[in-house]
């Protein structure tokens, strides 16, 4: 939602012009598509091996990266939420801005 929000104001990083692009609206959907995809295929492949936990690894792999994505965008609008921009920078590692 945020990321419409971004591309409605003009500010997105995923089009040239900032604007909304249905090639950048479809490609963000066909990305969820296939990132649930890969949680069923993990959900599947859990229960016949008998590790229920595999699914919700690759969900919470989805979760974070969806924070990520979440932060981003609410850095573009200028909010700044100082732990979390410190969870970002180490995850992009970006480790030097905090010594």
């Amino acid at each position: 939602m945020t990321g419409i929000l971004c591309a409605l104001t003009g500010k997105s990083n995923k089009t040239e012009s900032g604007r909304v692009s249905s090639g950048a609206l479809f490609m963000g959907l066909i990305k969820k598509g296939l990132e649930w995809l890969v949680v069923l295929i993990c959900l599947v492949v859990g229960e016949a091996l008998g590790m229920a936990g595999v699914a919700g690894a690759a969900m919470v792999y989805m979760m974070a990266t969806e924070l990520v994505s979440l932060m981003e965008n609410l850095s573009i609008f200028g909010l700044k939420v100082p732990m979390l921009e410190k969870l970002l920078d180490v995850a992009r590692g970006e480790t030097e801005k905090h010594k």
